[in-house]
């Protein structure tokens, strides 16, 4: 699983995640080859999935549609890498970061997903990907979580 949030560069995520649950949850390093556990975008740095391995763009990398890291970078690549294997899920944010990326999830097989926006803090993102017809399933938390259950079996 990769996490791209939109973080401060002293952000404690990692360890507060890993305090919280019991797989591996880590900030990426560059050229790690792809494992089981949780990945999370490093501040300032955008998140790339490769065939077997996971990148991230030099320090202060040029912005993508205002962000670094972007969630574009990250799905595209996995939809480039990774094909009808990809998932990708947008969650409560704002501005429309990610819909580009589910699109080419959506063109290369992959799997979309978007969090109701009823049930969001900030629904801007996931409208966003409904808006633009990027989205297969629009869900709620817990029904997010049953989905990628059933399609990662």
């Amino acid at each position: 699983m990769y996490i791209v949030l939109h973080t401060g560069p002293d952000s404690l995520l990692d360890e507060i995640l890993t305090a919280c649950d019991s797989h591996r949850v880590r900030f990426v390093e560059n050229g790690e080859r792809i494992e089981k556990g949780i990945y999370v975008s490093r501040p300032r740095r955008h998140l790339v999935v490769n065939e077997n391995t996971i990148g991230v763009s030099e320090l202060n990398a040029p912005k993508r549609d205002l962000w670094i890291p972007s969630i574009d970078e990250l799905f595209e690549s996995t939809a480039k890498s990774q094909g009808s294997r990809s998932i990708g899920i947008i969650l409560s944010g704002t501005m429309h970061d990610g819909v580009a990326g589910l699109l080419a999830i959506r063109k290369a097989g992959g799997t979309t997903i978007a969090q109701e926006p009823e049930e969001a803090q900030s629904p801007e993102m996931p409208m966003a990907a409904l808006d633009a017809s990027a989205v297969d399933f629009c869900l709620p938390i817990k029904g997010i979580a049953a989905k990628l259950s059933e399609l990662c079996v």
